[in-house]
């Protein structure tokens, strides 16, 4: 019993230490796999990952096909990408970063040749035909057509958001039309708008750390226990 007590503590001392371990800010990593639109449910998914005190990191990945490359663009009626921040993290100042991103620094080269940029749309603003208005969103300067689309060299749209006022996870919420994320989608002829509506919160690093050491332990416990029958 004494033995036990003590493995039990030793856990207990464990556990406490991965916690205390973990970046109190860090909010939680959210995944966004399936959406609805005029594209198939599953064309990209959507991450979202805490970077410090007051940014977030989205990174969106298109499941490109052998046969289709997926590309975003503005389509007159439709904005390249909008999200929506909760009322707390609008009361700070929003910047958008492509710095580490995809493309890099905004600028990217589109199918025809010409150069076009993504920055924060006038305002942050903008709606998005048949999802709703979006707080914040992504303009693209070279204008409309899959000619001027952004085709993601390594399947991918990657930017940081940082809001001096502070910034985490929990603040990217649904608009009036329960829409987290939108974006403007062509697969090289057909394009439409897709919405992302349900998020998936993945496991932490720590509580994954925490689970296999207590798995391990228990399985240490248990050989222990036969070790001592025998």
């Amino acid at each position: 019993m004494k033995r036990t007590g003590f493995i039990g503590a030793a856990f207990g001392v464990l556990a406490a230490a991965v916690l205390a371990s973990t970046p109190a800010f860090a909010g939680p990593t959210y995944e966004f796999t399936v959406s609805t639109g005029g594209q198939p449910s599953d064309v990209a998914t959507i991450t979202l990952t805490q970077d410090g005190l007051d940014s977030v990191i989205v990174d969106m990945i298109f499941n490109d096909t052998a046969t289709t490359h997926y590309g975003i663009l503005n389509s007159g009626s439709h904005i390249p990408f909008g999200f929506q921040l909760d009322s707390a993290a609008e009361m700070g100042t929003v910047t958008v970063s492509f710095a580490s991103g995809a493309p890099l620094n905004g600028t990217f080269i589109a199918k025809d040749g010409s150069t076009g940029h993504f920055s924060l749309a006038s305002g942050h603003s903008a709606s998005q035909s048949g999802f709703g208005t979006f707080n914040e969103a992504l303009a693209d300067s070279e204008g409309n057509g899959t000619n001027k689309a952004y085709y993601f060299p390594n399947k991918e749209l990657k930017f940081t958001v940082t809001d001096t006022a502070g910034l985490d996870t929990n603040d990217f919420v649904q608009n009036a039309d329960h829409v987290y994320f939108t974006a403007d989608i062509t697969d090289g002829s057909n394009t439409a708008a897709q919405a992302w509506e349900t998020r998936i919160k993945t496991p932490e690093p720590a509580t994954i750390l925490l689970f296999g050491s207590v798995l391990a332990g228990m399985g240490w416990l248990g050989r222990r226990r036969k070790t001592a029958k025998a």
